[in-house]
């Protein structure tokens, strides 16, 4: 007898029930992303693009620079 799983986890099982149980207690319950192209799993979680990254920092500079009152820095 093994401690009681708490939620969220995952449990998959045979239909024909030959095999036992597998659990899996996760953190965060996973999310399916069904607009996924077909060769991925719809459990990737997708990464931003260098350019998306690029960006990002662009903006956080900026704001940064306005926050304290000098000029923003263009990377």
């Amino acid at each position: 007898r093994t401690g009681r799983l708490k939620k969220p986890f995952v449990k998959v099982e045979d239909m024909s029930q030959l095999y036992r149980p597998f659990y899996l207690q996760l953190t965060n319950m996973p999310f399916i992303n069904y607009s996924v192209q077909k060769p991925c799993s719809p459990f990737d979680v997708d990464k931003p693009s260098s350019m998306q990254k690029q960006t990002q920092v662009k903006l956080r500079i900026q704001t940064d620079g306005d926050k304290y009152g000098g000029t923003s820095i263009q990377l």
